[in-house]
């Protein structure tokens, strides 16, 4: 077979044509799927907000136009009034709103111009939709005198045209917007621009339905949808103008917003500075959230991936996906980490392994300054090590270890204790969850413990199977494309043949950590709090990543952390807000109780594409809670000193031999006995 392209090279939906955005379409498989939830027969308003790579693009210019002309080609009109309303979709990002600022002038006259220049631009859109409509049922030909009479009618003074016809309009509406664009180029070298605003607001694109309503019967029944995608390319004041747009909308029209969730800079409206409210005057769709929360996500992810596959020409011939992604597992397989953890330890036969050398060096610095209890000598040390190993597991010998250590903090009998966990583990092995303790332990701690072991072999954690790369993806579907676009690259590279065999681990996990290498770099690229960002993700990720290869982890996975955002600084709790819409860091609806006061703290996850940099899990599952100094040191631009200080009074009341316990005075801040901290 002659060599195909990468079925996930492009990943932004700005990059493909309309129909790509057709032939890669997969609906969310749920009762009503994406119509429902976009519901673009309603009159309100909806803000469709989400993460970079959410899929807000593709899905809203889905339902535009052009998409729809595609699913009615059997029949336009029918179609359309089947469907219910009209897409007229627009990208801020064409817009080059950038262009109406500055140049000398004042933000009012930027201001009006950028108005009448949008306005025109939706108004342009909106009659080439029209123009097509008409081209494809003659039978409404004989209106569009009458129509484009109407729609001339609409400006405040006359406008010239070569005929009454809505190819002649757009003509004529091209010849405004040139007339801007020649003004504002050369704004910048004349410092004098002079506009003529040849309508009032909202009179050309709610006017021009209104006449479609009034003299096309066959039109009259459709909601009037405009589209308007990327607004966090506006600043704060063309916002406003949409938002307002937004406010004074007639009846059968509406509008569907697009951002990015760091691009809404303001609900304000032109009406006397009133705030369009959620639920009054818009609804909001928060799209990774529900990608996130949605149990048919998985099934979406397979679909979306099964799609490209096919749409790249590997399976040709065959007339649906299901067959493809029976296959998908087979092709990204999953690692068998407990046996190729075992083959790994076959090197430790003849040496010590180096868990137990580690403790080994603990214990016997711990005799010299007599802080453990129930051994006395060298000879302990050895036996205490001996009745811990279990050659048969390394992942039982580190349960073995972990729960010594715990035993040690507890100030325990060190040669007692050692005892009693030999005889739960041949316990465990010969009879698994017979003791409690010990299966909890290992229940809670599993993914650690490998974590753990994988760093002792001197070989990082594998990212590999088809689970893992979604649930690393975090309601981002981009995220997830972007992987596989490097799990393709790296099999390639490595000789391997995609969706013929099975992908290898390594070219699964170096795609991996190259595809979080992107995600971190790409993610704040907009704002100059980027890096600042950026430095405040990777302190708390270096933090939780100290705590998950400590001797005595106090909590299992560690991803998320907790926090009451009302006792820190406000530098941090705006680079916290920064970090959650970049979607570095996940909020966590619930947030977390604080087990002392009962308050509900503020409670935020890691995103799971960042776990290959810093070896954290892709679960959610512990959580540590941080005070409002910690929060500081971490979450604003303060000295690196002062977390270097929060990292090691942290780390150290996990590690052997001291717990973070001192002599004298000094009291132990670690109090509770499982070792969670307060």
């Amino acid at each position: 077979m002659a060599e195909l392209a990468n079925p996930f090279a492009v990943t932004k939906a700005g990059d493909f044509t309309d129909a790509q955005i057709a032939s890669l379409w997969v609906d969310l498989p749920d009762t009503g799927g994406f119509f429902e939830l976009i519901k673009p027969q309603s009159p309100m308003p909806m803000l469709v907000v989400g993460g970079k790579g959410c899929g807000k693009t593709h899905l809203l210019r889905y339902f535009s136009y052009p998409l729809q002309k595609r699913r009615c080609a059997s029949d336009l009109l029918a179609g359309l009034k089947e469907e219910g309303y009209l897409g007229v979709y627009m990208r801020c990002e064409g817009l080059s709103a950038s262009r109406f600022n500055g140049k000398g002038q004042t933000k009012e006259l930027w201001a009006a111009v950028f108005e009448h220049y949008m306005e025109l631009w939706l108004a342009r859109t909106l009659l080439e939709i029209l123009s097509d409509i008409l081209s494809a049922s003659p039978a409404l030909l004989p209106v569009e005198s009458a129509l484009s009479e109407r729609i001339l009618s609409l400006f405040d003074r006359k406008i010239p045209t070569d005929d009454l016809s809505i190819k002649s309009l757009i003509r004529s509406l091209d010849a405004l917007r040139q007339n801007i664009d020649y003004a504002v180029n050369n704004c910048a070298i004349t410092r004098h621009l002079e506009v003529e605003i040849t309508a009032t607001r909202g009179r050309l694109i709610f006017g021009i339905p209104a006449a479609v309503r009034d003299l096309v019967p066959e039109l009259k029944d459709l909601q009037f949808q405009f589209i308007v995608d990327e607004i966090e390319n506006l600043n704060a004041p063309q916002q406003e103008y949409v938002n307002t747009l937004l406010r004074e909308r007639p009846l059968g029209c509406s509008f569907k917003l697009g951002a990015r969730k760091y691009g809404i800079r303001t609900l304000r409206t032109l009406s006397a500075g009133e705030e369009n409210r959620e639920g009054s005057e818009f609804e909001k769709l928060p799209l990774d959230e529900i990608f996130r929360t949605n149990p048919n996500y998985g099934r979406f992810a397979r679909e979306l991936i099964a799609r490209r596959i096919v749409e790249a020409g590997f399976f040709r011939g065959i007339t649906g996906d299901e067959s493809v992604i029976e296959h998908l597992d087979e092709w990204f397989p999953p690692v068998d980490e407990i046996k190729e953890l075992a083959s790994k330890f076959v090197r430790f036969e003849s040496e010590e392994k180096p868990y137990f050398s580690r403790l080994k060096r603990h214990l016997l610095s711990a005799i010299k300054t007599r802080t453990a209890q129930g051994i006395g000598n060298e000879s302990g040390v050895e036996y205490i090590i001996q009745k811990l190993i279990y050659g048969e597991s390394p992942l039982l010998e580190k349960v073995n270890v972990y729960l010594f250590y715990r035993a040690w903090f507890k100030n325990l009998d060190l040669t007692d204790a050692a005892n009693d966990i030999a005889r739960k583990c041949v316990s465990h092995s010969q009879t698994p969850g017979s003791n409690k303790l010990y299966s909890e332990a290992l229940g809670h701690f599993k993914r650690d413990f490998i974590a753990q072991l994988y760093r002792e072999c001197d070989e990082g954690i594998p990212f590999a199977g088809l689970e893992t790369f979604i649930t690393m993806s975090c309601g981002l579907p981009r995220n997830l494309l972007n992987i596989l676009k490097h799990v393709y690259k790296w099999a390639v590279f490595n000789g391997e043949t995609p969706f013929q065999s099975a992908i290898s681990r390594d070219s699964q996990t170096s795609a991996a950590f190259d595809a979080a290498q992107w995600f971190y770099s790409d993610a704040c690229t907009k704002g100059h709090e980027g890096p600042e960002v950026q430095t405040c993700v990777r302190k708390v990720a270096h933090l939780m990543r100290e705590m998950r290869f400590a001797d005595k982890p106090s909590e299992s996975s560690v991803s998320t952390f907790s926090l009451d955002l009302a006792t820190v600084t406000s530098e941090a709790r705006k680079l916290i807000e920064l970090a959650e819409q970049y979607s570095l860091l996940i909020a966590i609806p619930k947030g977390q109780k604080d087990k002392n006061s009962l308050r509900i703290d503020a409670k935020f996850q890691i995103n799971p594409m960042l776990a290959p940099l810093w070896d954290l899990p892709i679960s959610r599952r512990g959580t540590i809670g941080f005070n409002s100094d910690e929060v500081d040191s971490i979450f604003t631009s303060a000295e690196q000193g002062d977390f270097d200080k929060v990292l090691h009074r942290r780390i150290e009341r996990m590690n052997a031999p001291t717990f973070g316990k001192r002599r004298g005075k000094e009291k132990n801040i670690q109090t509770q006995e499982d070792g969670r901290l307060l």
